[in-house]
Order: C-alpha cells, then sequence, then structure tokens
C-alpha cells in the first residue's frame, strides 16, 4: 500500500513539474526584441515605406502603437514573398510575439496609422525603441 501512495505521489510530481508554465508579457516583448535585432542585422536592401506611428513627432509607446505597428507589418510586408521577408511572416518570431502581446492588451482591431511614410528601417527602430522602454518598464 506505502509503495503504491509513493509512486502515485512521483507520478503526480512528474504532471505537475511538466505542466507548461503561461508565458509572460515581458518574456514576449524580450522574444520580440531579440527578433527583431535578427531582422534588422539582414533587413531588404529594397527602400519599403511604412506608417509613422509616432505622434506630433514624439514615439508614444502605448498598447496601441504596438497594435498599430504589427498591423501595418501584416498589412504591408507579411505577404510580401523572398527570403529577405522572413522575419516578418505572420507565424515568425517577430509577428507572433506582438500579436500575442496585442490580444492581452488591445481588446479590438486598431485601424493602420493615417501619417507620413517611413523608410522601413525606420520604422523599425521605432519599434525597438519602444520595445526597449516597455521592458525596462514592465521589470
Amino acid at each position: 500500500m506505502m509503495m503504491k501512495i509513493m509512486m502515485l505521489l512521483v507520478f503526480a510530481a512528474v504532471c505537475v513539474s511538466a505542466a507548461p508554465a503561461a508565458v509572460t508579457d515581458i518574456q514576449m516583448l524580450m522574444s520580440a526584441y531579440d527578433a527583431l535585432n535578427n531582422t534588422l542585422k539582414n533587413l531588404p536592401e529594397e527602400e519599403f515605406f511604412l506608417n509613422d506611428l509616432k505622434v506630433k513627432g514624439h514615439r508614444a509607446c502605448t498598447n496601441e502603437f504596438f497594435c498599430q505597428t504589427e498591423t501595418e507589418l501584416r498589412l504591408f510586408i507579411s505577404g510580401l514573398s523572398g527570403a529577405k521577408f522572413e522575419p516578418f511572416r505572420t507565424d515568425k518570431e517577430l509577428i507572433r510575439n506582438l500579436n500575442a502581446f496585442n490580444s492581452r492588451h488591445h481588446k479590438k482591431t486598431c485601424p493602420p496609422a493615417d501619417s507620413d511614410k517611413i523608410p522601413l528601417c525606420d520604422f523599425l527602430e521605432d519599434l525597438r525603441k519602444c520595445l526597449q522602454m516597455k521592458i525596462r518598464n514592465t521589470k
């Protein structure tokens, strides 16, 4: 009888320790930041332009900013073909983590920004700075 109880306890401990832990906001943001840094190293040479998400000349790193960023990348970059656009596919780390973060923090769909156009590299640099700021403030 004692052996059965011990086996049951061991089995329960293994099951509990094998249960996946929930991914935190900081993990999603850091994963998106790492993916973005890798993407910036191999950015396509062609000039692509996206909407500038700055509000009155300042970067507002709000939840809406991250939602609009994901929308811009999905609408204008993720559908392009070729290896250079691989990091922007919706099943890749950058877009996937932005989507997961947005689904937790921005419940409604956000329309694309209605603003001036900026080059893709500048757009991604703005995203990088906002990710850094959000990570620092989330810790």
